[in-house]
């Protein structure tokens, strides 16, 4: 299966992507391009080979580093380019049309009436000689602005189109590279017990190490935590947290410093079947980490009981690219049910589910809570919320959702497979209980971005 982030296919979109933007930068601004481009060429060649070659770990990060950036930028340059690219051809297309229409308009006219032959031409006399007059001097002119043609504004406003997205490709990439926010997002859910009123719950998903994250990513990221002297009561793990299986465990290891109350929990994702999910069975064991895979249990905390359950991934019954949307129902179903066996009417109910897909199935089996990742939020947001989401709003990408008397966060993930992030930036929520009134009303099966 093709993925851009193969070293071969990703140093062929960059070619393909550089040849294209300095194309169409030389063919709708006239600019000479040819050096610039061997020299791109050259960068993206060495960035490649250090990705696919290079013996150490941290020259193929900063060579996939490299590539990934180039690939970004060339792409957003040739997207600006776009709309000059379309006034040239409109504006070719309209002098064919005219040369056209003229050429038509000369063959209709009749042979007939061109004259067969000219009349002898007269001779005319020499117009008389005028005195010259004296230069009269004259008031200076008032000073006149600057006009600019509209050719000229048009030209020049098009020329700027592929230094914003280019620079917006640069911002994309920055943001990525960004430490990990700490938003609080407070879930309100009826009937909380007042023991578990304002109970926070740290989140961490999707971050990936070896693509772009690091254990010293997460080491800085506890750090900072302890610095502020604060301590979650209970931290989850929603799966996708490591695709270089040797930083899980060093990585799992730093996490511990953080102490949760009632402990820490992780369900799986569909990166733990890309690598080896047995090697990251073991690894949780080994640091007493329960892996929550279709299964649950209640903690006891003073006051309130808390119901803990996890479901597996879908890929592990559909293959790794084989997921049809409208297979995740029954799969979700069958696999809730078992998490949440054995859970009482006064137990307040939360799911861990690596893709949000398993919303529908828990809100419906009466889970107050569901945490899920996954999505990275589309990567692309505009006041926080996904850029995918508004033009689907039925898919859950990014933020709080209800449906009924249950919730839904989704995260945007502590990291990424892919170093771009606009408007969307990486992040480890701080999930916080609060109480709903009991009669707050029923929501439809649609989701609601809070």
């Amino acid at each position: 299966m093709f993925s851009p982030l193969d070293p071969l296919p990703s140093l062929v979109i960059c070619l393909s992507a550089g040849a294209a933007t300095f194309g169409l930068a030389r063919l709708t601004l006239r600019a000479k391009s040819s050096l610039a481009l061997w020299g791109w060429v050259a960068v993206a060649v060495i960035a490649h080979a250090a990705w696919r070659a290079a013996p150490s770990y941290d020259a193929r990060e900063s060579g996939q580093t490299v590539a990934t950036a180039l690939l970004v930028v060339t792409l957003f340059a040739a997207l600006g380019f776009a709309p000059a690219l379309v006034v040239r051809l409109a504006g070719a297309a309209l002098r064919l049309a005219r040369r056209g229409a003229s050429r038509i308009v000369r063959l209709g006219k009749s042979p007939a009436a061109r004259p067969t032959s000219a009349p002898a031409a007269r001779p005319t006399p020499a117009p008389a000689a005028t005195p010259a007059r004296k230069a009269e001097p004259h008031a200076a002119a008032p000073p006149r602005g600057v006009a600019v043609s509209r050719r000229s504004f048009v030209r020049g406003a098009l020329a700027t189109a592929p230094v914003i997205t280019g620079g917006a490709g640069v911002l994309g990439i920055t943001e990525a590279n960004a430490a990990p926010l700490e938003p609080v997002r407070a879930l309100d859910l009826p009937d909380l017990p007042s023991a578990l009123e304002g109970a926070r719950i740290l989140q961490i998903s999707d971050v990936h190490l070896g693509f772009e994250r690091s254990v010293a990513d997460v080491e800085r990221f506890v750090a900072r935590v302890l610095r502020r002297g604060e301590r979650p009561d209970l931290v989850v793990l929603t799966g996708d947290i490591a695709d270089d299986l040797r930083q899980l465990d060093p990585a799992l290891a730093a996490l511990a410093a953080l102490e949760p109350r009632w402990g820490t929990f992780a369900c799986l994702g569909n990166h733990e079947y890309f690598h080896d999910v047995t090697y990251v069975r073991r690894t949780y064991e080994r640091r007493g980490i329960p892996l929550l895979v279709d299964a649950g249990g209640r903690l006891e905390i003073p006051g309130a009981t808390l119901w803990l359950g996890g479901v597996d991934d879908p890929i592990v019954s559909h293959g790794r690219f084989g997921i049809p949307s409208g297979v995740t129902e029954p799969f979700y179903r069958a696999r809730v049910a078992q998490a949440m066996r054995g859970a009482s009417a006064d137990d307040v109910k939360v799911l861990l589910s690596h893709r949000p897909e398993g919303f529908v199935v828990a809100a419906q089996g009466g889970v107050d809570l569901t945490l899920s990742g996954h999505t990275h939020g589309g990567h692309v947001g505009f006041t926080d919320k996904s850029l995918i989401e508004r033009l689907a709003p039925e898919l859950p990408m990014w933020g709080s959702y209800g449906q009924g008397r249950s919730r839904l966060y989704v995260t945007s993930g502590f990291g990424h497979w892919f170093r771009f992030r606009l408007g969307c930036p990486t992040e480890a929520p701080w999930v916080e209980l609060r109480r709903a009134p009991s009669r707050a009303p029923a929501r439809p099966a649609a989701s609601r971005h809070a």
